[in-house]
């Protein structure tokens, strides 16, 4: 029955917001994609600006959702390893730190696959996580409610779109496995601290059995 709410909400979620709606909302702002300076993290910059990835992902977003006002998008050195929307700025903030931290881990989930397959699985969990905080975003911005968990609500949004979305829906399913890779290792390299049950999030293990049912159920 959880899982049943949240797709009702997942799928609410898009077509209230989808511009062909007829009920959306009067579009009068646009996401603003922003690459802030780095000094300690040049090298990234330069990776992450020659996938096209968040350029992409502006034009998308813009030619498909509704904004009362402008959303920026930054790209930012953070001086520690996160992602979020601030609700208060109405901005989505990714952390080169957290990039970095993905493509570790990418390095010991895929150890036996080449670099080219790492950086990939990089970029899939780089994307899942930016759907994740444009769920947030979103939400936020439409007043929309969430039945349960708002975590776990756009956890499912996030599985939702790559995988509705994508121009390949086999690359869109991948995206998702990926992440569930991430979080799988996270469950082995850290377990289950007491601080784990006070968390706004499912525990890691959790989300990673949840991506999976997103992708096989």
């Amino acid at each position: 029955m959880r899982y049943l709410l949240l797709s009702v909400l997942v799928v609410c979620m898009v077509g209230v917001l989808m511009i062909s709606n007829a009920f959306a909302v009067q579009d009068r702002g646009d996401f603003r994609l922003i690459y802030e300076p780095t000094n300690n993290y040049a090298e990234y910059e330069a990776w992450v600006k020659s996938w096209g990835y968040f350029e992409n992902q502006e034009n998308w977003l813009n030619q498909n959702f509704s904004l009362p006002y402008d959303v920026t998008i930054f790209v930012a050195e953070c001086g520690h390893e996160n992602a979020w929307y601030h609700p208060q700025s109405k901005q989505i903030v990714l952390c080169y730190e957290l990039i970095q931290q993905y493509y570790f881990n990418m390095n010991k989930v895929w150890s036996n696959q080449s670099d080219d397959w790492i950086r990939g699985a990089t970029i899939d969990v780089v994307d899942y996580v930016f759907y994740h905080e444009m769920g947030h975003a979103l939400i936020d911005i439409h007043n929309i409610p969430t039945t349960g968990s708002q975590e776990d609500a756009v956890d499912q949004f996030s599985s939702y779109v790559l995988m509705e979305f994508s121009d390949d829906p086999v690359a869109g399913q991948q995206t998702v496995i990926d992440a569930t890779g991430f979080w799988l290792y996270r469950h082995f390299a850290y377990g289950i601290q007491p601080g784990s049950f006070a968390d706004m999030h499912s525990l890691d293990i959790q989300r990673f059995y949840n991506l999976n049912c997103y992708v096989y159920g």
